[in-house]
């Protein structure tokens, strides 16, 4: 299930701020945080990074309105040439994940791709470009597999046309502190819905 256009465009942009300098965190559980946009504050990000790279991200994204759902969020760092990346976009990529001994595989859209900026000044050969994939809701029996998970391995599908794209095409992202990000993220989103809706109705009644 894919959610609207204009959530996509502003995922792109969020996620692209220079040094996340809207961001804010707001929760931070065991491995697990929850961070919020001061530009787009109907967005909630529940998320964990990698441990065989701190960049790599994997987590799920709230949109006020539809807290229900947990929109898949990944972000992955690549020093393949940015042109041969932009290639990707709008395509789908897929992913195997593995929750303890449990196996999901998810074709998640790549919305976008932009240079990390400040990476130039880092100790490698080729300045780093992150890819961001999203608008995917997995299904109904993923989450749950995650609460009772200790960690989760992420990878690109060996037989994906898109896996030499990835220099690291696979990590492993704890899930301790998971329910605990994912509760506070769905506490933020409802609030954050009835607010909007209180600020809806102010409109009206000043027209």
């Amino acid at each position: 299930m894919e959610l609207k256009n204009a959530f996509l465009l502003v995922v792109i942009c969020f996620c692209f701020l220079i040094g996340y300098s809207y961001a804010d965190e707001v929760f931070t559980h065991k491995d697990w945080s929850v961070t919020t946009y001061d530009s787009d504050p109907e967005f909630i990000k529940y998320s964990t990074h990698g441990s065989a790279v701190w960049g790599h991200e994997f987590g799920f994204l709230k949109i006020a309105g539809s807290c229900d759902e947990d929109n898949i969020f990944v972000s992955w760092s690549s020093t393949v040439k940015i042109d041969q990346l932009k290639k990707m976009e709008d395509q789908k990529v897929l992913f195997d994940l593995q929750p303890d001994e449990q196996f999901f595989q998810f074709a998640v859209p790549n919305l976008g791709v932009n240079p990390l900026f400040g990476s130039e000044d880092l100790e490698i050969p080729n300045s780093l470009n992150v890819m961001v994939f999203a608008n995917y809701l997995p299904q109904v029996t993923f989450n749950p597999s995650l609460e009772v998970g200790r960690k989760i391995s992420v990878k690109v599908n060996e037989k994906d046309p898109h896996h030499s794209n990835f220099d690291i095409p696979d990590d492993e992202f704890s899930l301790v502190g998971y329910i605990a990000a994912r509760q506070f993220a769905t506490e933020q989103c409802e609030i954050r819905t009835q607010a909007l809706k209180i600020k809806d109705q102010y409109k009206i009644t000043m027209r």
